[in-house]
């Protein structure tokens, strides 16, 4: 047996006590030296309690300042999970008074941090309820909860926003970056159970609202719009329709209408198809609305005057190739004018030839087909003007009747503006200006002035002929709009057939037209997809234009120019 003198055991203490301050010293210095920064941090991290502070969103308003979508103060609930000493008792609460699962809460509240939302922008009587419960650990925070006073009224256009006041559509999305703001947040200490200390540490960045907009839309128009589009749906069962109203000469959008509709408040209770911006989206072939269009683009070209007369072939003509022109009623020779304003196709098909492939092509480009039109919205499609290498040998009698091509509503009307303010095309303007919550302007949206795609000389021609579209000889005639004359075309377009050609039973009926004809305030397009019963564009789409011009030219206050009674009365005499 070992013995150990007194000596060698003194040693072997001394050699512990040594080994284990060395390793004292040695964690010390980790501590203290190289893990020090880590640990001070996770230390502030324990002692920080920081709660995001959201922005105001910026309200949407018309161009005369009423309000279209504003953000209204709405209490959140959040919890500290450390607060809450019975889980489960609180949970259930919880769930009963503000309709959410228990489990979801439960679960919320077993994660490891010091701030979890429970539920979000309660409506204030429900919240008052939750708040006088002063159930420990759950707090409340003011957000700010997305409202759209007119309903219906131009969803379409303001679109919505999500949970997180992010725009998910429609002008919300296009500029969510001025309307969202900056969110700010609070810095500050809590004690060991996880509650807020008031100390002179505290630290706070505010939230910047966001900015508003401006509109060009007169929320009145956009009422008389609506309601007259609603009439239309309940009159003729179509599947869809829109109406534009813009001015020509700044390119103002006045009122932009699609229906169906929805409740913008209700966004997340309705389909992608109702919600789908048709004024934008969805493309059709113009039929006779492109007929103005192509006159004014031969008379440009000085291959047609007014008072050129083409036979019209008593209603059937033959183009090669099996394929047969047929016009409503049997014509014999016409004017060019009255080709117009009787919508012959058999007569545009030779203008249109006269006029050329190549003209027709670059003219149709030049008044904004084939590309997107700009307006501040998104989703906007080109639709379809083929390349010149495309085109057939039957292209150039088929494209003046409005065939072969698509268009949108938007570009139809942008396209018309430059008809009606001379010969220029303008870029459609949405948004007026952008301002702070001072007024401050930020951004002012100018209107821009493009290419001059006709003279003034024969915006004068294409709109004489115009006018009789809309006289007693006319197929617009129930578009007339007692005290002022009016400029502009009916149409009415066969649906492509997917099994080949075109349907006899599927129309796209529309009346596009502008007033007064000779110095125009709005130019006004309604488009009808699929009228049930009637399908002529100036038997479905011509009495809207009528009712809603003349109630827009009351509102705007324009003098009449002209009584087409009076003048009626002397034509007959």
């Amino acid at each position: 047996m070992v013995k150990f003198t007194h000596k060698f055991r003194s040693l072997l203490v001394a050699i512990f006590l040594l080994g284990a301050l060395t390793i004292l010293v040695i964690r010390l210095f980790f501590l203290q030296v190289l893990w020090h920064d880590f640990f001070v941090e996770k230390a502030s991290q324990q002692q920080r309690l920081t709660i995001p502070l959201p922005p105001k969103r910026g309200k949407i308003v018309d161009c005369q300042g009423r309000d279209l979508a504003i953000s209204v103060p709405v209490k959140s609930f959040y919890a500290v999970p450390a607060q809450v000493k019975d889980p489960e008792k609180v949970a259930k609460v919880l769930a009963k008074a503000l309709n959410v699962d228990r489990k979801i809460i439960l679960k919320r509240f077993s994660k490891e941090k010091h701030f979890v939302w429970i539920k979000r922008k309660i409506e204030p009587d429900k919240a008052s309820e939750v708040i006088a419960l002063k159930l420990p650990g759950i707090y409340t925070l003011e957000e700010s909860r997305r409202v759209y006073p007119g309903g219906k009224l131009l969803g379409h256009v303001l679109g919505f926003t999500g949970l997180d006041d992010q725009g998910l559509e429609g002008l919300e999305l296009k500029f969510d970056r001025y309307l969202r703001g900056k969110p700010g947040w609070r810095l500050t200490e809590k004690d060991a159970t996880g509650r807020e200390v008031l100390t002179s540490r505290r630290f706070e960045v505010e939230p910047q609202d966001g900015l508003d907009l401006i509109l060009t839309i007169d929320a009145t128009i956009q009422t008389l719009a609506e309601a007259q589009l609603d009439k239309v749906m309940e009159q003729f069962n179509p599947q869809s329709a829109s109406l534009v109203v813009m001015n020509p000469k700044s390119g103002d959008i006045l009122a932009f209408v699609n229906r169906p509709s929805y409740d913008v408040n209700q966004a997340s209770k309705t389909s992608l198809d109702v919600r789908r911006d048709r004024a934008l989206t969805d493309f059709f072939e113009p039929g006779s609305t492109l007929k103005p269009l192509i006159v004014s683009a031969a008379l440009e070209e000085g291959v047609v005057k007014l008072s050129d007369r083409f036979y019209c072939e008593k209603g059937s003509f033959s183009i090669g190739g099996g394929h047969v022109l047929h016009d409503a009623h049997p014509y014999g020779t016409l004017a060019v004018h009255e080709i117009v304003s009787k919508s012959s196709n058999i007569g545009m098909a030779k203008i249109g030839c006269r006029l050329g492939a190549k003209n027709l092509y670059n003219y149709m480009s030049k008044f904004g087909f084939g590309r997107m039109t700009g307006v501040d919205l998104p989703g906007e499609v080109s639709g379809l003007l083929h390349p010149l290498s495309k085109w057939s040998k039957l292209s150039p009698y088929m494209i003046p009747m409005g065939q072969e091509m698509t268009v949108t509503a938007m570009q139809l009307v942008r396209a018309y503006c430059a008809l009606a303010n001379g010969g220029v095309l303008v870029k459609p303007r949405l948004i007026r200006k952008i301002v702070d919550r001072d007024g401050n302007v930020i951004l002012e949206n100018l209107t821009e002035k493009q290419d001059r795609v006709i003279s003034r000389e024969t915006v004068d021609q294409i709109v004489e002929a115009m006018k009789g579209v809309v006289s007693s000889q006319g197929t617009g005639y129930n578009a007339r709009v007692d005290g002022y004359s009016v400029a502009g075309k009916t149409g009415t377009a066969q649906k492509a057939d997917p099994a080949g050609g075109y349907s006899h039973s599927k129309f796209v009926s529309s009346f596009i037209g502008f007033l007064p004809a000779d110095h125009p305030e709005a130019v006004i397009l309604v488009v009808v997809n699929e009228p049930q019963h009637f399908h002529y564009g100036g038997t479905v789409a011509a009495p809207a234009f009528q009712e809603l011009a003349s109630a827009l030219m009351r509102y705007l206050e324009v003098v009449p120019d002209r009584m087409l009674a009076r003048e009626e009365e002397n034509t007959n005499q």
